[in-house]
């Protein structure tokens, strides 16, 4: 169970550096903090507002809601 967050997060890093270089280059001049405000607020919102998604269903139906909900987005 200690590798499943190891894996998963293996795709952080280059998640991180590209959706850095995207908002770099393309944020229009004297903007670029805010864009990376922006999106950084974006990041962490999702991430929390996920985490409790996620622990909502599992509280309510279990592991398995919770392999379902994580599954959905592949499909």
């Amino acid at each position: 169970m200690a590798l499943a967050p190891a894996v998963g997060g293996t795709a952080l890093g280059p998640l991180t550096a590209v959706q850095y270089e995207l908002v770099g280059t393309h944020a229009p001049s004297g903007t670029t903090a805010q864009a990376f405000t922006w999106v950084m607020t974006g990041t962490v919102a999702g991430s929390s507002l996920g985490t409790q998604l996620g622990g909502l269903v599992i509280e309510v139906s279990g592991v398995g809601g919770g392999r379902h909900l994580m599954a959905r987005p592949g499909e």
